[in-house]
């Protein structure tokens, strides 16, 4: 559980009528705590004090032939140390703003942010003879001719004296070198950006915006010099070296003239730079890891480099008479070292993966939106056809290809790179809503949308392999839509300002497809080979539980049905 809390200071001056500062200082901290009592007192029996450790959820023998029962488990054992385990973040942060003359505004600005991570989870794990012998064998309680309440008495007694029975106790701390659950570091990222912006508004309203920005990082970390390295050394000392420090220029231009008395052109272009999260920089402490501990673990790299996008931008804005607007907008993102995963393989054979840049992708569509203004009625309708598409849409994915080159004979993995549509590629998306108001008095507002649904990757039910690549998110899910309807009236009751609401969302209750069957794209029915249909409808019959096609019904495959809320609110 992490507790985050945050204080800021603000300072504003204006030292004359054109010229004006900000300062801003930021303090935010995340500890991390999770436990159930820090003490780790552990529960001798049920009932007792304290932590009841697993497996106390297993289901016992029976007493005469049939009967079973649970005992439940509480998991919550203090991992942490009082302290440690949290994350810490110190900003600092200004604008300048100039306005030189009429034509001409100045922005300038920086920020600089320090982070501290301090991670530590010393874990704890069941001793075998905890694990073995939680539950006693016939040796030490015999429930053959015991009531139950006779049998349950020699149970407990058992579980209170079972740590002197077996001379051990059902815990222990994990030693360091047990690197699935013992962490114990720290980092210290350092990152700085700075800008500069100039706005000039020449005749005829035509406006220019030009800037550039610089952006810094520093991991302040090590990373292995050589990935391919013995096991036991890709994380020694002797291989690590400094990460490299990351930064980049960022120019940015956009430009706006009217081409009517009503209507204007836009035009934009910027370069912008973002690091990956420091969750996958910094995911796996570097250790000294045996061939075993190394084996398909999934390192962080600290040396990961900038996510990079490229973003160009048209539109046209019109206005209809005095209460329509129109807008229209093209846009197009390309997205370079997006974050990937890359499988390595030491001298001495043992593969592990990292995470890199090595997945990109774009963006590109076009935005029709109309507004209407008038009186006591506004409405407006928006709609987005986009093409989201890239080299993967999971960083912790890897596609790999075996392949047999015809000059070796041997077979060599390839990774496979194709592009195809992403898991939140949306082709069309259609917005609209009207509103009747009558001000201080009353409202209602209708939304809805339909939308083209994301895609999805399809099962084939005599080949599940091809989805992986030349059919990943090939098909779509089902089309998706909703409508809500929300009315207020504003009433004085008792000298009290108040508000009677009534609102609905999903008026019609409709279930919309969140996800689906890959076997059949369907949210409510799924798809298999006629034997295995047949042997299944069997087996849940005999049940007698459910029926087959209940088997089938995943609630969570669907939106929410239809709410209705009915209240006041009341103002002081």
């Amino acid at each position: 559980m992490w507790k985050p809390y945050s204080h800021f200071l603000r300072f504003q001056h204006f030292p004359s009528d054109n010229f004006f500062y900000n300062f801003v200082s930021f303090y935010q901290r995340d500890d991390g705590d999770s436990f159930f009592r820090k003490d780790n007192k552990i529960a001798l029996f049920p009932g007792d004090d304290g932590i009841m450790v697993s497996p106390f959820t297993i289901t016992t023998t029976n007493l005469s032939g049939g009967t079973q029962f649970n005992i439940g488990g509480t998991s919550g054992l203090y991992t942490n140390a009082e302290g440690r385990n949290y994350v810490d973040k110190y900003a600092f942060q200004g604008d300048f703003n100039w306005q030189v003359d009429k034509i001409n505004l100045i922005k300038a600005g920086f920020s600089v942010t320090q982070h501290y991570y301090d991670i530590y989870n010393r874990g704890f794990q069941l001793t075998s003879a905890w694990e073995n012998n939680d539950w006693p064998l016939d040796n030490f309680v015999n429930p053959r001719g015991m009531s139950f309440d006779d049998y349950w008495s020699s149970l407990n007694l058992y579980w209170r004296n079972w740590e002197t029975i077996f001379d051990t106790t059902r815990v222990r701390e994990v030693g360091r070198d047990e690197v699935e659950s013992y962490s114990d570091y720290s980092n210290k990222p350092f990152e700085m950006a700075f800008y500069l912006q100039d706005k000039l508004e020449l005749g005829s309203d035509i406006i220019l915006n030009a800037g550039v920005r610089y952006d810094y990082f520093n991991a302040n970390e090590k990373v292995p010099a050589n990935y391919r390295a013995e096991a036991s050394l890709v994380g020694s000392e002797q291989n690590l070296v400094q990460s490299t420090v990351k930064s980049q220029f960022s120019p940015r231009f956009a430009i706006s003239f009217p081409i009517s008395s009503q209507g204007a052109f836009r035009a934009s272009y910027g370069h912008f730079f973002q690091m990956p999260p420091h969750g996958r920089m910094f995911n796996q402490p570097l250790v000294s890891l045996s061939p075993i501990d190394l084996e398909d673990r999934l390192l962080g790299n600290a040396d990961l480099e900038p996510e990079k996008t490229v973003a160009y931008e048209i539109g046209l804005q019109q206005g209809i008479g005095t209460s329509i607007a129109v807008n229209i907008s093209a846009y197009y993102k390309d997205f370079r070292n997006l974050l990937g995963i890359e499988q390595v393989q030491t001298v001495d054979g043992v593969k592990y993966t990292r995470f890199v840049n090595r997945d990109y992708g774009l963006s590109k569509g076009i935005v029709v939106d109309v507004t209407k203004r008038s009186g006591n009625f506004n409405g407006g309708m928006n709609y987005t056809m986009a093409y989201t598409n890239g080299s993967n849409s999971d960083p912790t994915e890897l596609f790999l290809v075996n392949a047999t080159p015809s000059v070796t004979g041997a077979t060599e993995v390839f990774v496979d790179r194709q592009v195809a549509p992403l898991d939140w590629d949306q082709r069309h998306t259609f917005n609209c809503y009207v509103n009747f108001v009558k001000p201080n008095n009353w409202s209602v507002g209708i939304t809805g949308f339909l939308d083209s649904n994301t895609p999805f990757s399809p099962d084939f039910l005599e080949n599940f392999g091809l989805n992986e690549r030349e059919f990943r998110n090939s098909a779509n899910k089902p089309l998706s839509w909703s409508i809500d309807l929300k009315a207020k009236k504003n009433l004085n009751i008792v000298g009290l300002k108040s508000v009677l609401f009534f609102k609905v969302d999903n008026i019609f209750d409709h279930l919309n497809a969140e996800n689906v069957f890959a076997a059949s794209g369907k949210a409510d029915e799924n798809a298999r080979l006629p034997e295995i249909t047949l042997v299944m409808e069997g087996e849940i019959e005999s049940e007698g539980v459910i029926s087959f096609q209940e088997a089938d019904l995943r609630p969570d495959f669907f939106s929410a049905p239809r709410k209705v809320q009915f209240g006041f609110e009341f103002k002081f």
